[in-house]
C-alpha cells in the first residue's frame, strides 16, 4: 500500500508544476523514499527477511547519483536550460540529504568514498546556487536546495552561510512570505551551536517550506 501511495503521490504532483519545489518526479521519489527509510529506523520497524537498511540506503543514493537531468529535460519543450539548472541543482541537494541524513541515523558508513561524494555536490550545489541568484526566472525556486546548503555550511565556511542567508532572505522579500526567515532562524541557530548532524539541526517538526 505504501509503494502505490508513493507512486500515485508523484503522479498527482507531475501533473502541475509547484514553483516552490520544481524538482523532477524521480527525485521527489528519492526524497520519499529517503524519509521512509529513515522512519523504519528509527522506531526500528525494518521489516525482516529483506536487504539491511545500509544496502537499501546505498541503492537509493546509486539511483539518486545516476539520475539523469539531461534526459529528464529532453521532454521539456520551454525553457529547457532552467529545467535542466534545476534538476542539476535538485539532485545535488537530494545527494546530500540522503548522506547526511542517513549517517546521522548510523544507516551509512562516514567513509571515505561517501565523503569525496559529499564534497563535490557541496561544490555543485553552492556553484548552482549562485547561478540560480542571477535568474529572475529560478531564484525563487531553490528554498529547499538552500535549506540543505544551509545545513551542509555549518562546516562549509562563512561565506557559504551569507549566500544562503541572502538567498533565503531574497526570496522572501520577492515572495513576501515568512518561511525563508523561519528557515534562516533554524539555520542560524544550528551554526552557533555545539550541536551536529540533520536531526540535531531539523530536531523538531518544521514547516519550512509550502
Amino acid at each position: 500500500m505504501a509503494s502505490v501511495m508513493v507512486f500515485l503521490y508523484a503522479d498527482l504532483y507531475g501533473t502541475g508544476y509547484y514553483p516552490c519545489l520544481p524538482c523532477p518526479n524521480d527525485l521527489l521519489l528519492g526524497i520519499i523514499s529517503i524519509n521512509r527509510l529513515r522512519h523504519l529506523v528509527a522506531t526500528e520497524a525494518w521489516p525482516a527477511n529483506t536487504e539491511s537498511p545500509q544496502t537499501a540506503a546505498e541503492q537509493l543514493l546509486d539511483a539518486i547519483i545516476e539520475f539523469s537531468p539531461e534526459s529528464w529535460v529532453e521532454e521539456k519543450t520551454e525553457m529547457a536550460e532552467e529545467f535542466l539548472h534545476m534538476a542539476k541543482t535538485y539532485q545535488s541537494a537530494v545527494v546530500l540529504y540522503a548522506l547526511s541524513s542517513l549517517q546521522h541515523l548510523s544507516v551509512l558508513p562516514s567513509s571515505g568514498g561517501w565523503k569525496a561524494v559529499k564534497t563535490i555536490h557541496c561544490r555543485r550545489l553552492i556553484s548552482l546556487l549562485d547561478a540560480a541568484a542571477e535568474s529572475r526566472v529560478m531564484r525563487d525556486c531553490v528554498i529547499w536546495p538552500l535549506i540543505v546548503a544551509g545545513f551542509e555550511a555549518k562546516d562549509g565556511g562563512a561565506a557559504d552561510r551569507m549566500r544562503v542567508v541572502a538567498g533565503l532572505s531574497g526570496i522572501s522579500r520577492a515572495l513576501g512570505v515568512y518561511l525563508p526567515l523561519a528557515a534562516v532562524a533554524v539555520l542560524e541557530d544550528y551554526w552557533m551551536s555545539a550541536r551536529g548532524g540533520w536531526d540535531e539541526c531539523f530536531d523538531k517538526p518544521y514547516a519550512l517550506i509550502t
